[in-house]
Order: structure tokens, then C-alpha cells, then sequence
């Protein structure tokens, strides 16, 4: 995967400022919910992964911020499940990831993700998350398909960062 942010733009050592600056962002939401640590370890997670992977542009760093999105994503799905689904959940999402790390094709990280993603959507249904995910889901792809033509629309991403956070929280606002 790659971003419009131009590297080593900011910081001497940091690949990716403002990708890696903006996940703060999951740091704050694990913060407000660090009662509940079985949430707030995947945001640090999320946070640390991200924020590595923007920051050092590594195969290894992109595979630990995928890894705690399928984590995070995972635990949120397991609230809001029948506890006789939980194996196939966990099975299926695990299983995925590991086929994605054994093929290394991001189709294999995106789709089941996504499914993910949907599927917790349904399952809460409460609009305000998916608004505020869908706002970041345009930005991300509004610096995808207009980077090359309008490379200052590199802060889209960490817009991303900041948005997901947010319906993350809003999401866990909901199922409290």
C-alpha cells in the first residue's frame, strides 16, 4: 500500500509524519477506554502497529498495523456477537490474516477486513459510526485516486486515521 504523504517531508527518520503523528488518534480512544482493557490493548495495538509502518515504510510494520486493525475489529465484532459464533469469528478472521501474510496479496488483507467492518456495521446499527467512517473512507480514497495530479492531498490519510478513531469510539459509545 502506499500514500501521497512524500517521505521524510517533516522529520529526519520518520517515513510518514503526519500518517504517523495522526494515530494519536486510536492512543486517545484507548485512553477513554482503558477501563476495558480487552479494547484498549488492540487501539495501543493499532496505535504502536500504524504508527511504526508510516513511520519506517517496512513490510513488518504494515503487517503489524493490519494486524491490530483485524484485532480491533475482531474484539469489537465479538461484543456484539452470540457467544456460540465466536469460534467461526475468530477462525475465519485469523484465518484470512494468515493467508494474506502466507500470499502476501493485500486483496486477501482488504476483502475479509472489510467483510469485518460490514458485518460490525450491521450488527450494531447505529448510523453515527458508519458516517464518520465513511467520511474517512473518502478521504483515504480521494488521496488514492488524486495523489498523482494534487500531491498536498497527502494529509487525507491521517484524516483516515483520525475518522476511523472516532467511529471506533462512537461504536463502543454505542455497545456500552
Amino acid at each position: 500500500v502506499r500514500f501521497c504523504e512524500p517521505p521524510y517531508d517533516v522529520l529526519v527518520g520518520v517515513h510518514q509524519f503526519w500518517n504517523t503523528i495522526s494515530n494519536g488518534a486510536y492512543l486517545w480512544v484507548a485512553w477513554r477506554h482503558r477501563d476495558d482493557g480487552v479494547v484498549a490493548a488492540p487501539l495501543c495495538a493499532l496505535a504502536v502497529g500504524s504508527a511504526l509502518f508510516h513511520g519506517t515504510d517496512t513490510r513488518f510494520g504494515e503487517y503489524l498495523d493490519e494486524g491490530s486493525m483485524v484485532w480491533l475489529v475482531t474484539t469489537l465484532l465479538a461484543r456484539t456477537s452470540p457467544p456460540s459464533s465466536l469460534a467461526a469469528l475468530y477462525t475465519v478472521a485469523w484465518g484470512a490474516f494468515a493467508w494474506y501474510l502466507w500470499t502476501a496479496q493485500y486483496v486477501w488483507f482488504l476483502l475479509p477486513f472489510a467483510s469485518e467492518v460490514i458485518l460490525l456495521g450491521w450488527s450494531v446499527r447505529q448510523g453515527t459510526p458508519w458516517g464518520i467512517l465513511a467520511v474517512g473512507v473518502c478521504c483515504w480514497t480521494v488521496e488514492q485516486r488524486l495523489c498523482t495530479a494534487h500531491p498536498t492531498l497527502f494529509v487525507c490519510h491521517a484524516l483516515w486515521h483520525v475518522a476511523s478513531a472516532w467511529a471506533v469510539a462512537s461504536t463502543l459509545d454505542y455497545i456500552k
